[in-house]
């Protein structure tokens, strides 16, 4: 990841220039590794997310809301403790690292003032948060290091505060470009990491992409001729202005929709891949993480669930093969007919004892040989055909309507299998767990918190290039909801063709559909369905009076007529462009 101290170094800016003089209103941690301080400003309420995670630390203001455990975490209280009601003093950047200090001035038990520090080390595996006295002494640590796990550093609480160990390597922003220059073109490695192992500061997309402006191939640092060497010297200049400059332009670079990689620089080599620009290193963070994190977070929520589903529908799937193969017997009804209606014409020439008998077929003038039960009378043969031909009947009637509802569970359940990809809060899990067990495929699922009851999902809120409202639903029980309840019988009402996808709507509001907002509203049916990473997807759409529930249908199954179809390709980066941002 590109997290490094030049982008620390704009946190730190961004953050003393909102946070300064505001004071702690709430401290939260919604996961054991991550922390949430609200403050009061002169602008409002701010908030910064704080997150030690490995692969994922950060800090940043952020916008979004988080799930808080019934419980408080030991860490949370501490906090709580110590820092309620600081004001902040001074937040600053240690160059070089990833690190932030935030300084606050707080009351003690006795009620006089004292400062406190946080130290926010985002190192990977080795990231933490430390709560750090006057006397640079730790008061407690997220996580603690003790003499057994580093001789270099030790952090519990008691023990004096120290800085990491220093790196040895030139400091990117600080050494004379000439001096690093000098340094990289010494080493017998290719370009790329002849820049790491020199300079500390800038991450590895950086030096990567330093090496790809110098030669697109990455060759050896020490095999530079001049002109290599012009481009290289251009090119870390440039960059030391970028990391200087307070209002440089961010870029998160997107791969299939999904985040990829941030710099604070144009990262070139990943052309012709989509690059997004932000005027806020905040808002860049946020972003970038925030989608990283919710999927690792659905993934880890759903992992479960998806198993059961997927054993129900394989199951599902197993008893339609086996209907269709019994269909395929019934086949054999008309035969039986056939043969109790000629043994019943010839019983006059047939006897008993027989094994079989060949007579004449006067439907196609064609012999047909009947084989026959010696220990019967025609008679009794004939009958036997007979009660064959009503059984082979009745079972294949009865076969129909097993397939049309197999078919029905299959669909079903696909559409579950979608809300399970949509979901990523708890609230949205346990919506889908309560809507199986009302279906009959789970047990009841339990609440671990009975604090409160689970409030009915939200729809999705978009709004098209040209100003008309769509909601999608979230699951069955919220799209049987926008579409049978909410929607007026005039808006337009959007599914993809085939698969499990949310009902969208399109408000009309007495206007009339532009071709761009059917096209757009079509592109949000696509993106919330199962075809969100696929090509070219058929959406039907059709006003909503045409839309309809059948009798014995399960939740946000329903039918419809009088559709039209629209050919989109899904393009998440264009789908989150219209999504309607919550107020703050």
């Amino acid at each position: 990841m590109a997290l490094d101290s030049v982008i620390l170094s704009k946190v730190a800016s961004e953050l003393k220039q909102e946070l300064i003089a505001s004071y702690i209103d709430r401290i939260n941690m919604p996961a054991r590794d991550i922390v949430l301080l609200s403050f009061r400003t002169r602008n409002g309420p701010k908030k910064i997310l704080i997150s030690a995670r490995s692969g994922m630390s950060r800090i940043h203001l952020t916008e979004n809301e988080y799930e808080n455990p019934a419980q408080p975490i030991s860490y949370c209280m501490l906090l709580r403790k110590y820092l309620s009601g600081g004001r902040v003093k001074d937040i600053s950047s240690v160059e070089n690292e990833r690190m932030i200090f935030m300084v606050f001035a707080v009351l003690d038990e006795k009620g006089d003032r004292v400062e406190l520090k946080l130290s926010i080390e985002m190192m990977g595996r080795y990231s933490n948060i430390i709560l750090i006295n006057e006397q640079n002494r730790i008061i407690d640590a997220l996580r603690h290091i003790d003499p057994e796990q580093s001789d270099k550093r030790r952090i519990f609480p008691g023990v004096e505060f120290t800085m990491p160990p220093v790196q040895n390597k030139l400091p990117f922003t600080t050494t004379e470009t000439n001096l690093l220059i000098e340094e990289i073109t010494k080493q017998p490695k290719p370009l790329s990491d002849a820049i790491l192992s020199v300079v500390a500061g800038i991450s590895p997309v950086v030096c990567y992409e330093i090496s790809y402006a110098v030669n697109m191939w990455d060759v050896y640092a020490d095999r530079l001729d001049d002109g290599h060497k012009i481009l290289l010297r251009l090119k870390i200049d440039d960059t030391k202005k970028a990391a200087a400059d307070k209002d440089t332009e961010l870029y998160i670079i997107y791969d299939g929709g999904d985040p990829t990689e941030y710099s604070f620089i144009p990262l070139r080599h990943y052309l012709p891949l989509l690059m997004e620009r932000f005027d806020s290193v905040s808002k860049m963070l946020d972003r970038y993480y925030t989608e990283r994190e919710r999927e690792g977070l659905r993934q880890l929520r759903s992992a479960g669930l998806k198993k059961q589903i997927n054993t129900l529908l394989e199951r599902v799937i197993r008893r339609q093969h086996s209907r269709e193969e019994e269909l395929n017997q019934t086949d054999k009804a008309d035969r039986a007919k056939l043969y109790g209606e000629l043994l019943t014409v010839n019983l006059h020439s047939l006897e008993k004892g027989m094994n079989s008998v060949t007579l004449f077929n006067y439907y196609d003038d064609n012999s047909v040989e009947i084989p026959l039960d010696a220990m019967r009378t025609p008679n009794q043969n004939a009958q036997r055909y007979y009660r064959e031909y009503r059984k082979l009947t009745t079972a294949q009637s009865i076969l129909v309507d097993l397939l049309e509802q197999g078919r029905q569970e299959i669909e079903y359940l696909k559409s579950v299998q979608y809300e399970v990809e949509m979901a990523v809060t708890e609230d949205e899990f346990l919506a889908i767990r309560e809507e199986l067990h009302h279906a009959g495929y789970l047990k009841a699922y339990k609440l671990k918190d009975k604090r409160s009851k689970r409030k009915t999902s939200d729809f999705l809120n978009y709004i098209t290039s040209d100003g008309f409202k769509v909601l999608v639903g979230r699951n069955n029980s919220a799209n049987e909801r926008l579409t049978l309840r909410t929607a007026e019988k005039t808006d337009l009402w959007f599914h993809v063709k085939q698969g499990g996808g949310g009902h969208t709507v399109l408000l009309l509001e007495n206007r009339t559909p532009t071709d761009l907002a059917l096209t757009e509203a079509a592109l949000i049916a696509a993106f919330n369905s199962i075809h969100k990473q696929g090509g070219q997807t058929a959406v039907d759409y059709t006003e909503i009076r045409h839309v309809k529930k059948a009798a014995g249908q399960r939740s946000g199954m329903v039918v419809y007529t009088n559709q039209k179809t629209i050919y989109v390709k899904p393009d998440k980066y264009t789908v989150d462009l219209l999504l309607e941002k919550p107020q703050q």
